[in-house]
């Protein structure tokens, strides 16, 4: 799962992620027999692809991916990354649900 949120001012640092208002834009699931940590095995190098929105307003935006991991019923194991990423555009849509 992948998600963004629009930092105040000029840039994210310093700001506290849970303070912003973060919104999913994009998620794999199982597909054609295979979970998406099936995908990246093969490849050794934990690479993906995904596009951003084209409709996002311009700005300093925090991206995080998620990927969730179920190797023992009951106890999900998460791997967070997140990044800071400036977004130029002339886009004017306020994503929603946010939370």
């Amino acid at each position: 799962m992948r998600y963004m949120a629009l930092c105040p001012g000029s840039s994210c640092d310093g700001v506290p992620a849970g303070d912003l208002e973060w919104f999913k834009i994009d998620e794999e699931g199982y597909t054609n027999g295979q979970w998406p940590n099936d995908r990246l095995l093969p490849s050794n190098e934990w690479a993906q692809s995904f596009n951003l929105p084209t409709d996002l307003p311009g700005g300093n935006y925090l991206l995080a991916n998620h990927m969730l991991a179920m190797h023992t019923v009951g106890e999900p194991q998460f791997y967070p990354v997140a990044f800071q990423i400036a977004l130029e555009s002339d886009g004017t849509v306020d994503p929603q649900p946010k939370g």
